[in-house]
C-alpha cells in the first residue's frame, strides 16, 4: 500500500474499495499509536486520536457498513476470535493486511485494539465514521452565529412540501401586492408556452421551485427587472423582424411555378405543405405554438442548399438563400430569447422568494448546506476566517471518502479549506478518496465525478501541488464479488470498443473514454462458475405504459424468480431491480399474486395495501356520507365482500350491480343501498354509522376491523392496519381525535410522502427484494434479476444551463440554432453517461447469477445508419444494437415472444434451498377488548368512580413520555441533546429538561438514541399467551447487530418490582419476532438516574 499522504483510487464495482477505504482508516489509527505503550494509554489519547479521523461515506448504509468492519476488526485484533466464532474472514484479512502496512506485531496491534474498541463503545460521538450530509451539518452547527441562523434551529431532509407551500405563498403576496405587475408577469409566461393548469400559480411555483433546487448546485447569474425588460424588448422586436421575413420566404417558396402548392425549385420531400402552412402563420400570427411546430420542421432545420433540388433556377436560388439565410439567423435567435424569456421571468423573483424562505424560520434543510456553507466562505475570503472554522480543522487529521464521484462540487468547495489548512499545516495529515465515475449516479443531486480526474482536483485545491507533487492515482484491479463467467461477461459488455458500437452515432468520443478502465482480473473469489442470462421480450407498444412493465415483462421476471429457485437460490438471495418506483409497485403486485414472497421500500408505504385503503374509503364515508365515491369504493371491494358473503350469502352476490345503483342516483348513494341490502347494512355499516361522532377515529377503526373482521380474513394485511391505528392513536395525543381531523393530518403526511407512517421492515425473512438501481447501489445479491424497458424514463425536461444563464428548451429548438444546440448536445452527452452508470450499476450486483430481461416492442432488422441521441433514451436500444448480442438477434422469430439471447455458465455453488422455517407472522388481536395493555391500563374505564385523577406530577410525567418518544437515532451525543431540547421546548421546564439531558449522556441510556442501531417508537407489538392474543405497546424497541432491546420508560421515585416482571413479558412477547437476535430489556428511570437491565 503506497505511503502518501494524498491518495485517490478510482476502481471498478466489486473491486474491494469500502475495504480499502476501512483498511487505510485502520492503518491511520494504529500507526498514530507508535511510540506509545499499550499499557499507559491514557483516554484522552485514544479519544484525541479516534477523533482525527475523519471517513465521510454518502449514505447512512454505507456509513453503517464502515462501522462494522472497524468494530468486527478491532475484536478479531483484541479478542483474537476466529471465523468460528461468528467473524468473518474479512476481519483476519484486514488485520493480517495491518501488519503489512503498519510494521506493527500483532500482539502489539491487539494491545492498542482494545482501548480503541472500548473508547468506541462509551464515547460513540467520537466514532467520526459518517455522512457527508451529517459532517455539513456539524459544519454548519459550528458557524451558526456567522449564518445568522436561530440558535435551535432544526434540520430536516425533504424541503420539496414546505417549498411549495412557500411558492404558492410567495405568489398569493405577489398578486396581492402588485396585480398589475402580476397580470403582466403572467400574461408574458403564457406568451412563452401554454399554461394548461386552471390554477396558472401551480406550474409558476414548480419552475420557480426547480430553479431553486438548481441553483443550489449551480452557481447562477442573477436576474434584474432590467434584465427581464431587455429580453422582453429584444424578443417582441426580433420577432416582429421574423414575421416580416417568414412572409417574405412564403410568398417566394409558393410562387409561381408550383408544384403541389410549393415552389417547382423546392424539394418536395423537405418542403412539405404543413411546414409551408407554418411558415404562413408565422408570418401572420407568430404564436407560441406556432413557432414551436415550425421548429419541428424541415424548412429551418436544413440549410438553404438541403431545400433546393439540383437543377434548380439560379435566379431563384439566390433570391431563396439569401432570404432564407436571414430568416434562419434571426428564427435562431426567436428560439434563442424564448429559450430564456420564460425562465427569467421565474428567474427574476428567485431572490425575493429566498427572503420569503429565510424569514422566522427554525428550520434548515439538508440540501441547502452546501450552498449556505460555500456562500458565507466567499463572504470570509475578503476578511479573516472565523477563528471557530479554523478551529475545525485542528480537530481533524486525516480525512478519508468513499463514493467521492457522488460529492457536488459545491460540498467539497466547502469542505476544502478545512482540508486545506490541515494538510499545510500537518506533515502528518492525509487525505484518502476512493471513488469509480462509472457509478456516478447521482448528478441530479449535483454530484460531480469530473472531481476523480486529478487534475481537476488540483484545480479545486491549490495545497495538493505542495504536499503531493506527484502522481497521487492508484486502482484495484481484481473483482471480490462475482464469479468469473459475470466478471467476465461485464468485461466484455461494457469494453469501451464494444460499447462504442452499440451507441447512437452522435455519442462523443469521452462516453467511450468513461469506461477505459472497465476491465477487471477475476480476483481469487471469482474462480469460477456463475451464470448470465439475456432473454429478450417482444412485446406491442403501449404508449400510456411506457413507465411500467408491460404484462409479458411481469410474467418474464416471475419465471426468472421461478427458474432460480429451481437452481437451488433462496426468495432472500434474490433481488429484482427496477428503474422506477412505479414499475417496482406493479412487480410487488405480480410477485403477490404468484405466491412469491417480496418486500420492497415502496412496499412498506401504508398506502400501498389495497385492504387499508378500502378502510380509509369507510372513514371517508362515515365522515361525510353524501361521498359516493368513497362509499362505492368501500362496498365494492374485497374487504367488504369477504364479510358480506358470511352475513348474506345471497345479498353479498347481488353487489356487483350497485354499479347501476350508483348510476342511477342522483343523491347520496347510501340510503338506496340500505334499501337494497339492508341486512348487509344492518350488520355490517349501521353499527359505524351510529358511533360516527360519539366514538374518536382510534376507537372507531377498531370497530370498524372487529366488525370486518380485517385480522382473520387478511393477516397479510394486519401489520399495515396496526401501523395505522398506531397514527391515529398519535394523532389523538396531538388532539386531532375526530374521524375529519385525523384524516386531514392523514392526507397531508401522505402528500409530503407519509413521512414517518410506513410499515418498518423490522425482520424481511426469506423474502425477495425489490429495488430500484438507485437504491441497490453499494449493494450486493447472489441473484440479480434486472428488466430493461423498451420506453424512456419520464422524468421532467430539464433545465439548462449556460454561462450562469437558465434555459428551457427541446431538441427541435436546438436543431435550428447551433448556439442552443451546443447546449443541449451537452446535456445529451451527461443524460446517455447517467443511463449507462445506472445500468452499469444494475448488472455489477449480483455475485453467482445475473438475468437480465431485455424488452423491444419491434425488431429493426436493417440496423439505421444514424441513430441519434434522445434526451431520454433507451438502455434497450443500447442493448439491441451491442455487437455481444447479435448473434443471439440474429437467430429471433418475432412470432416466438421471448428468446434467450445469451446464456454463459451456471449459479455454480449456489447452495441447495434447506427446510426452511415457516415465517413468523404478526398476532394481531380479534376484537376491541384485546387492545394494548397500556391503552386498556390508561383509557379503560368502566366506572367514573374508578378513574384516577390527574396529577401535575402525573402529567408531567406524561410529557416526558412524550418527549423520549419523540426521539430518534442520532450521529453522536450533542446531537441527541440538541434534538431532545428541540423535542422539550414547549413541554418541559427548563430544570427538567436539563436534568433529562444530563441523565441520557450517561453511555447505559445513551446507547439506546446514537449509534449504528435501529429505534422503533411507541411500537405495537403482538403475540400469543394462553391461547390468545395480547398486544402491547413499548416505549422503543432497539435493534443493533446481534440484539433486540425492549425499553421501557419510567418516572417519579417509584421503583418497584413489578416494572421488570412487565418488561419481562414483553420481552416474551418480543422474542418470537427475532429468532436471530439476542433480546434484552432495560429500565430507564428517569428521575432516579437508573438503568436497570432485565435478563
Amino acid at each position: 500500500m503506497p505511503s502518501k499522504r494524498v491518495i485517490l483510487v478510482e476502481a471498478s464495482a466489486g473491486s474491494g474499495k469500502t475495504f480499502r477505504l476501512t483498511r487505510q482508516y485502520l492503518a491511520r489509527l494504529f500507526t498514530s499509536f507508535k511510540g506509545i505503550n499499550e499499557k499507559s494509554i491514557k483516554p484522552e489519547q485514544s479519544s484525541r486520536i479516534l477523533g482525527s479521523l475523519l471517513a465521510i461515506t454518502f449514505t447512512n448504509r454505507a456509513a453503517g457498513e464502515m462501522r462494522q468492519r472497524i468494530i468486527r476488526t478491532l475484536k478479531h485484533l483484541a479478542f483474537g476470535v476466529d471465523d468460528s466464532a461468528g467473524l468473518s474472514a474479512e476481519g483476519g484479512a484486514l488485520a493480517a493486511a495491518l501488519e503489512q502496512d503498519t510494521g506493527i506485531s500483532r500482539e502489539r496491534l491487539a494491545g492498542v485494539a482494545l482501548p480503541l474498541l472500548e473508547r468506541i463503545i462509551t464515547h460513540f460521538g467520537e466514532f467520526n465514521v459518517k455522512t457527508i450530509d451529517s459532517l455539513m451539518s456539524q459544519v454548519v452547527r459550528v458557524i451558526a452565529p456567522d449564518l445568522e441562523l436561530p440558535p435551535e434551529f432544526e434540520i430536516e431532509v425533504n424541503a420539496d412540501p414546505w417549498v411549495r407551500r412557500k411558492g404558492l405563498e410567495f405568489m398569493d403576496g405577489f398578486s396581492r401586492r402588485d396585480w398589475e405587475e402580476a397580470r403582466r408577469f403572467l400574461e408574458g409566461l403564457s406568451g412563452m408556452a401554454p399554461l394548461r393548469s386552471w390554477r396558472v400559480e401551480e406550474p409558476v411555483v414548480e419552475l420557480l421551485s426547480r430553479i431553486r433546487r438548481f441553483s443550489l448546485n449551480t452557481p447562477l447569474a442573477p436576474v434584474t427587472r432590467a434584465d427581464m425588460d431587455a429580453c422582453r424588448g429584444d424578443r417582441e422586436r426580433i420577432l416582429q423582424v421574423f414575421s416580416r421575413q417568414s412572409r417574405e420566404l412564403h410568398a417566394l417558396m409558393t410562387e409561381p411555378p408550383l408544384k403541389k402548392s410549393r415552389n417547382a425549385n423546392l424539394h418536395g420531400g423537405r418542403v412539405r405543405a404543413e411546414a409551408l402552412a407554418d411558415l404562413e402563420a408565422a408570418g401572420r400570427d407568430p404564436t407560441p405554438a406556432v413557432l414551436k411546430s415550425l421548429a419541428g420542421k424541415a424548412i429551418f432545420k436544413n440549410c438553404a442548399e438541403d431545400l433546393l433540388l439540383g437543377k434548380a433556377d439560379p435566379a431563384f436560388v439566390s433570391r431563396f438563400n439569401a432570404l432564407h439565410r436571414a430568416a434562419h439567423r434571426d428564427f435562431a435567435k426567436v428560439l434563442r430569447h424564448n429559450a430564456r424569456c420564460r425562465v427569467i421571468h421565474v428567474q427574476r423573483f428567485l431572490e425575493d422568494f429566498e427572503e420569503l424562505l429565510a424569514r422566522d424560520r427554525e428550520t434548515l434543510f439538508v440540501e441547502e448546506f452546501s450552498r449556505l456553507i460555500r456562500g458565507r466562505l466567499t463572504a470570509w475570503e475578503h476578511e479573516a476566517m472565523p477563528y471557530v472554522y479554523l478551529k475545525l480543522s485542528d480537530r481533524f487529521r486525516h480525512f478519508l471518502f468513499d463514493e467521492f464521484q457522488d460529492t457536488s462540487r459545491l460540498q467539497f468547495q466547502a469542505l476544502a479549506p478545512l482540508i486545506d489548512e490541515t494538510l499545510s499545516s500537518d506533515s502528518q495529515a492525509s487525505f484518502f478518496l476512493v471513488g469509480d465515475r462509472k457509478q456516478a449516479i447521482y448528478r441530479w443531486r449535483g454530484g460531480n465525478p469530473d472531481l476523480m480526474d486529478e487534475s481537476r482536483l488540483r484545480r479545486e485545491m491549490e495545497t495538493l501541488d505542495q504536499v503531493a507533487p506527484g502522481p497521487i492515482g492508484d486502482s484495484l484491479e481484481a473483482n471480490w464479488r462475482s464469479l468469473r463467467n459475470i466478471v467476465m461477461f461485464n468485461n466484455r459488455f461494457w469494453e469501451p470498443g464494444t460499447l462504442e458500437a452499440a451507441l447512437p452515432g452522435d455519442a462523443p468520443g469521452d462516453v467511450q473514454d468513461h469506461f477505459a478502465r472497465v476491465r477487471q482480473e477475476v480476483g481469487p473469489k471469482s474462480a469460477a462458475g456463475g451464470c448470465v442470462n439475456v432473454w429478450l421480450r417482444l412485446h406491442p407498444r403501449d404508449p400510456d405504459n411506457e413507465e411500467k412493465l408491460s404484462g409479458a415483462m411481469l410474467e418474464d421476471c416471475v419465471a426468472a424468480v421461478a427458474e432460480q429457485r429451481n437452481a437451488g437460490f433462496r426468495y432472500g438471495e434474490m433481488a429484482v431491480l427496477l428503474r422506477t418506483n412505479l414499475q417496482g409497485r406493479r412487480m410487488m403486485q405480480r410477485l403477490a399474486a404468484a405466491g412469491v414472497p417480496a418486500v420492497s421500500g415502496e412496499s412498506m408505504l401504508l398506502g400501498s395495501s389495497p385492504e387499508l385503503c378500502q378502510l380509509l374509503s369507510c372513514l371517508r364515508f362515515l365522515e361525510f356520507p353524501p361521498d359516493n365515491l368513497g362509499f362505492y369504493a368501500f362496498v365494492t371491494g374485497e374487504v367488504f365482500a369477504r364479510r358480506a358473503r358470511e352475513v348474506s350469502p345471497e345479498e353479498a352476490g347481488r353487489i356487483a350491480g350497485c354499479e347501476q345503483l350508483r348510476r342511477r342516483c342522483p343523491g347520496p348513494l347510501y340510503p338506496l343501498f340500505r334499501e337494497t341490502f339492508p341486512r348487509l347494512w344492518r350488520k355490517l355499516i349501521e353499527p359505524l354509522f351510529r358511533s360516527i361522532g360519539f366514538l374518536t377515529a382510534y376507537d372507531l377503526f377498531q370497530d370498524m376491523c372487529a366488525c370486518l373482521r380485517i385480522h382473520e380474513h387478511f393477516p397479510e394485511a394486519s401489520a399495515f392496519v396496526l401501523r395505522f391505528a398506531e397514527f391515529l392513536h398519535w394523532a389523538e395525543k396531538r388532539g386531532l381525535v375526530s374521524v375529519a381531523h385525523a384524516l386531514e393530518e392523514w392526507d397531508r403526511l401522505e402528500e409530503e410522502g407519509q413521512g414517518q407512517w410506513s410499515l418498518a421492515a423490522v425482520d424481511e425473512g426469506d423474502r425477495l427484494r425489490v429495488m430500484t438501481l438507485h437504491g441497490a447501489k453499494g449493494l450486493e445479491f447472489p441473484c440479480v434479476i434486472l428488466p430493461v424497458l423498451d420506453g424512456a424514463s419520464g422524468r421532467e425536461a430539464p433545465l439548462y444551463e449556460d454561462a450562469g444563464r437558465l434555459l428551457q428548451l427541446d431538441a427541435n429548438v436546438a436543431a435550428v440554432d447551433d448556439e442552443l444546440g451546443r447546449v443541449y448536445a451537452s446535456e445529451l452527452h451527461h443524460r446517455l453517461v447517467d443511463l449507462l452508470n445506472l445500468y452499469y450499476v444494475g448488472f455489477t450486483r449480483a455475485c453467482r447469477s445475473l438475468t437480465v430481461i431485455m424488452g423491444k416492442t419491434k425488431l429493426e432488422r436493417k440496423v439505421r445508419k444514424k441513430r441519434e441521441t434522445k434526451l431520454n433514451h433507451s438502455f434497450s436500444d443500447i442493448m439491441f444494437h451491442h455487437p455481444l448480442l447479435q448473434p443471439g438477434l440474429d437467430a429471433v422469430d418475432e412470432a416466438a415472444g421471448l428468446f434467450t439471447l445469451l446464456q454463459e455458465g451456471d449459479p455454480g455453488a449456489a447452495p441447495r434451498r434447506t427446510k426452511e422455517s415457516a415465517a413468523v407472522s404478526p398476532q394481531v388481536p380479534g376484537e376491541k377488548r384485546l387492545m394494548t395493555a397500556d391503552w386498556q391500563r390508561r383509557f379503560l374505564v368502566f366506572s367514573a368512580a374508578k378513574k384516577v385523577p390527574a396529577t401535575p406530577e402525573s402529567r408531567r410525567g406524561d410529557r416526558v413520555h412524550q418527549v423520549l418518544a419523540g426521539l430518534g437515532v442520532y450521529e453522536n451525543v450533542g446531537s441527541l441533546a440538541a434534538g431532545l431540547r428541540a423535542r422539550a421546548r414547549d413541554l418541559l421546564e427548563n430544570d427538567h429538561t436539563e436534568a433529562l439531558t444530563v441523565f441520557l449522556a450517561d453511555p447505559g441510556a445513551m446507547r439506546f438514541f446514537v449509534g449504528d442501531i435501529t429505534a422503533h417508537r411507541e411500537i405495537d407489538v403482538a403475540g400469543r399467551e394462553d391461547g390468545g392474543v395480547r398486544v402491547v405497546r413499548l416505549d422503543r424497541l432497539v435493534l443493533a447487530a446481534d440484539t433486540a432491546w425492549v425499553v421501557d420508560f419510567k418516572t417519579g421515585a417509584e421503583y418497584a418490582d413489578a416494572h421488570r416482571q412487565q418488561v419481562a413479558a414483553y420481552m416474551q412477547v418480543v422474542a418470537p419476532l427475532f429468532p436471530d437476535k439476542r433480546v434484552r430489556g432495560v429500565l430507564l428511570y428517569t428521575d432516579l438516574g437508573r438503568v436497570d437491565e432485565v435478563s
